[in-house]
């Protein structure tokens, strides 16, 4: 069923591409044009009509087996009933990385289970000096760590930790060395890192 959501989410992208292009390359008289972006809109409802189908049937099926059906919506991973997405590739600052999330329909994470979320990380790049930005900070009040949704973050600190290292240390971070016994650890907000961004269910 998983596949059958990609191969249409796919199909639409490849047809709003193929769109695209028409549009790009055709010179159409207005009755043209008009004619034309009614048959898209249809496509386009159609083609969004099936995927919530197939999502719907899904959901389905896997009750019917006993299954806990939550899917993440790609690129999103699931893991312990939260959808991430760990970007490694782009090295950004806290502001500028809640930005790069919130442009993906979701925000810096806030993980309930970070040592899960600490496995997986090592598990998936293989190497144990990743650090990861997350979505909590003291930045409103010293001290005070909060995630952004204003929850406060008393548990999974590391020995320590926080500690606001030379007094500029007010993000939080996912410490993924076997040195550090829990996973959670402050660091600098201006820091261009790693971040993992959340996508609510």
């Amino acid at each position: 069923m998983r596949g059958s959501l990609l191969g249409i989410h796919a199909l639409v992208v490849l047809l709003l591409v193929v769109t695209k292009d028409v549009y790009g390359e055709l010179v159409v008289n207005s009755q043209q044009h008009q004619d034309l972006t009614a048959v898209l809109g249809v496509l386009q409802r159609a083609l969004l009509n099936t995927m919530e189908a197939v999502s719907n049937l899904t959901q389905v099926v896997a009750k019917g087996h006993g299954l806990d059906y939550n899917e993440c919506p790609v690129p999103f991973i699931n893991l312990m009933n939260q959808c991430f997405y760990l970007n490694k590739v782009d090295k950004l600052d806290f502001e500028a990385s809640r930005k790069f999330c919130q442009g993906m329909g979701a925000d810096l994470a806030q993980p309930k289970y970070p040592h899960a979320l600490r496995v997986y990380i090592r598990d998936t790049f293989g190497d144990t000096r990743s650090i990861f930005k997350l979505g909590g900070s003291d930045l409103v009040e010293e001290g005070d760590w909060r995630w952004l949704t204003g929850e406060s973050i008393t548990e999974w600190w590391s020995p320590g930790q926080p500690d606001d290292y030379r007094g500029q240390q007010d993000c939080l971070y996912v410490q993924c060395s076997p040195a550090y016994k829990q996973p959670f650890d402050d660091g600098g907000c201006q820091s261009k890192t790693p971040f993992i961004c959340e996508y609510k269910k």
